[in-house]
């Protein structure tokens, strides 16, 4: 159960997860960070409809945050930037699935033994390591990470994946042509 923190403030906590399922909806810019506490805790602020649309459920050993479409009331001018920032408690996780629908950014820290992202519409991911990665960006969103073992990638529409390391005996697997990259 979520408690109330400053106004526009929401906060979860909890103990021993190893994987993430997050749904980013909208404008959220997402940022998920290492820890090696144990402990793992979620702190969304934003807006009062974005806030409103926000689940945060510990299955098991897995962190799902759903961030359900909403419709502000403001329109999209003005006011604060709706964010949600995830402390892991871990530096390695087992798997990570992570979609960005809409215009909102997803920056991870922690590496994943496995990793399935995309991107629908303008937002961009950014991943250290992605372990076994597959990625599908469908709009004008782009994929960032730093390396992986394997890679299965696909895009439809302008979006861009950079590459960085892959494995020696990654393969990658792709419907277009993915550039190669050094990512910071």
């Amino acid at each position: 159960m979520a408690t109330a923190g400053k106004p526009g403030e929401l906060i979860w906590n909890g103990v021993n997860i190893d994987s993430l399922d997050v749904s980013a909806a909208g404008n959220v810019d997402v940022t998920v960070h290492s820890g090696t506490s144990g402990q793992w805790s979620v702190v969304a602020r934003g807006r009062h409809e974005f806030l409103n649309s926000l689940h945060c459920i510990e299955d098991g050993n897995v962190l799902k945050l759903i961030s359900q479409p909403y419709k502000s009331v403001r329109g999209f001018f003005g006011g604060s930037k709706n964010t949600i920032d995830i402390c892991t408690g871990f530096t390695q996780g087992v798997e990570l699935d992570a979609k960005v629908s809409g215009s909102g950014d997803f920056t991870c820290e922690p590496s994943f033994q496995s990793s399935r992202v995309s991107v629908s519409g303008s937002g961009d991911i950014e991943l250290t390591d992605a372990g076994n990665l597959t990625c599908t960006v469908s709009g004008s969103g782009d994929i960032a990470f730093v390396s992986a073992n394997n890679a299965n990638i696909s895009i439809s529409g302008s979006g861009d994946i950079e590459a960085g390391q892959l494995g020696e005996s990654a393969s990658s697997r792709s419907t277009v042509p993915v550039t190669q990259t050094s990512v910071p």
